[in-house]
């Protein structure tokens, strides 16, 4: 016996398994779909700050002071650059709440899509 899906056949199919392999490919699909989206918070945070970052070691106030110690842009050296030692823990805190509210949003999803019936 096969059980018709819109332009699909599963052949040896009982139609009261279909939900569980519906289920299952839901799962999977949930699941790479929540680490994507957790690919793409991390990809927009880390943009900013390597932008902040490279505009700073780059930007004219340090090419103005560079050039009016007399000193070369080129060699990587210097000490005129500092990171605020409280800012990698605020946003670590910050990613770790999107983190947080995303694993929320995929328990959410799962359990109202455990309640869908296929009948």
């Amino acid at each position: 016996m096969a059980v018709e899906f819109p332009g699909e056949a599963y052949e040896g199919a009982s139609y009261a398994a279909l939900p569980a392999k519906w289920a299952s490919v839901s799962d999977r699909h949930l699941n790479q779909s929540e680490q994507y989206v957790i690919g793409q918070v991390a990809e927009a945070a880390i943009g900013p700050l390597a932008d902040t970052v490279a505009n700073a070691v780059s930007g004219p106030v340090v090419q103005g002071v560079e050039g009016g110690l007399g000193a070369s842009g080129g060699d990587g050296g210097g000490t005129g650059f500092r990171i605020d030692p409280d800012a990698p823990d605020e946003h670590a805190r910050m990613m770790h709440e999107h983190a947080g509210t995303v694993a929320g949003r995929a328990r959410m999803f799962r359990s109202r899509i455990a309640g869908v019936a296929f009948a």
